[in-house]
């Protein structure tokens, strides 16, 4: 029997590369999960003191020399398909280097800041590796961000807390919810976050079937929470992605009838308790006459100047993060673009855009694959299964409505694109290891519909 088992775990481990064994100690995920806990809710800001001490840059470069001594134990975690696209383009940004308009400033600012936000992926890829850490990792970078919703919203309540304002025109000036104190997000931020929140709490949680009615009434709680502290941003970016989430969320629902109830309901009493300038600027998006109608003009005119811009040096770019420092140069106002495409083709050209779509082309793919091969396997244990599924659900919601928003919003040295393909190569290959499992456990006479030795394939 021990013999048969060896055997049994021996070809696993042999036919299915990706189900790596995890890591012998907690240690370094658990720093990880710190890290992720550091920068996210800025307690350099909060803790005084700690900001003397580089903290994020100390985490950074302590994970990194942790996983280089481990790095025969983590061979074979990075051979996805998303992992080399994401290398293309890095270096495609290294090897244009010397081509680019501006390769000073990528090199004295822009590159440092970039890889701050690119290790999101690799640690998260190669530190997240098995079921129990992915779900905890998940609920933990989910908490954060309803830590930074929440937080401005409760000070908005006790104390009248706005952290922003902005001009509407006629000398006019309108407040509007932002970060919290020791957050850097303004109103457009938060609205991304609250986004960015809503798949995660309604498939992981809400939709949870194991959840009882205290879980799931806390979660619309927080649901709820979130939508009015979106109201009190006006942020219009944010309104619109949430209405992309919501029917995406709705396409995918077999309860379309309740769930356009609910929606109804909400959207009823949301309109009721907005302020006339709310309003007004929500009106905006339709209509140029109205107060805030210039400023979303002045959004849409600002990314055809931009994708003008792009076409000035459409090869190589002019350097990665330089596309303020190209749009100060043509018009003598600094602001990064406010469009993620155009943004790429500034600073690293068409190709660049290219490989970066690339990088989340193949991400999305095997989310996708992991929800298919999840659900075809036999065996799978049911609440693996189902979290599995919900989480990739709420990631392709995800990541759809981030592709619509990068209509008008940056991306290429913000966390978001980098943490979602770490979280769907570290998913799918949990995936692998589930299915792989199941198989092997399956009866010679009753045989897995998915064979151990595909497993690694169809998740790549």
């Amino acid at each position: 029997m021990a013999l048969h088992s060896a055997q049994k775990r021996s070809a696993v481990s042999t036919a299915v590369p990706l189900a790596v064994v995890p890591l012998a100690t907690n240690a370094l995920f658990y720093f990880y999960l710190f890290f992720v806990i550091t920068h996210f809710l800025r307690l350099s800001n909060r803790v005084p003191g700690i900001g003397a001490l580089r903290p994020t840059l100390v985490l950074v470069a302590g994970l990194t020399i942790a996983l280089l001594m481990k790095k025969d134990e983590l061979a074979g975690r990075l051979s996805m398909d998303a992992t080399r696209k994401l290398l293309h383009f890095a270096a495609w940004v290294v090897i244009t280097l010397p081509f680019v308009v501006w390769p000073g400033s990528v090199l004295r600012e822009n590159f440092e800041e970039w890889i701050r936000v690119v290790v999101f992926f690799f640690f998260t890829a190669l530190i997240v590796d098995s079921f129990d850490r992915l779900k905890l990792f998940v609920a933990v970078f989910v908490g954060t961000q309803i830590f930074r919703v929440l937080e401005p919203l409760f000070l908005h309540v006790t104390t009248g807390y706005w952290g922003s304002e902005t001009y509407i025109g006629s000398g006019e000036f309108m407040d509007r919810l932002g970060g919290g104190p020791h957050d850097v997000v303004n109103p457009n931020g938060l609205g991304f976050i609250i986004v960015c929140t809503v798949p995660f709490v309604y498939y992981l949680w809400l939709g949870n079937r194991k959840a009882g009615l205290i879980s799931k009434l806390l979660a619309l709680g927080v649901l709820l929470a979130s939508l009015y502290a979106l109201l009190l941003s006006a942020s219009r970016s944010g309104f619109l992605a949430l209405i992309v989430t919501v029917g995406l969320i709705l396409l995918k629902s077999q309860r379309k009838a309740l769930l356009l109830a609910i929606i109804g309901i909400v959207s009823v009493v949301a309109v009721a308790n907005m302020t006339d300038l709310q309003r007004d600027r929500y009106r905006s998006l339709w209509s140029s006459d109205t107060r805030g109608g210039a400023t979303a003009q002045g959004r849409v005119d600002g990314v055809v100047g931009e994708l003008g811009l792009a076409m000035k040096h459409p090869l190589f770019g002019h350097g990665l993060g330089t596309s303020g420092e190209a749009k100060f140069h043509r018009s003598g106002g600094y602001q990064v673009a406010h469009n993620l495409y155009t943004e790429l083709i500034i600073e690293t050209g068409i190709p660049g855009l290219l490989l970066y779509l690339g990088f989340i082309s193949a991400a999305l793919r095997s989310v996708r694959q992991l929800r298919v091969g999840v659900a075809e396997a036999t065996g799978v244990d049911p609440s693996q299964r189902d979290y599995l599924v919900a989480l990739s659900d709420a990631v392709q919601v995800w990541a759809l409505m981030c592709l619509f928003i990068s209509l008008a919003y940056y991306g290429v040295r913000e966390w978001h694109w980098y943490l979602m393909g770490g979280i769907c190569v570290a998913a799918a290959r949990v995936a692998a290891q589930c299915t792989a499992a199941a198989a092997a456990n399956t009866s010679p006479a009753r045989p897995s519909n998915v064979p151990a030795r595909k497993v690694a394939a169809r998740f790549r």
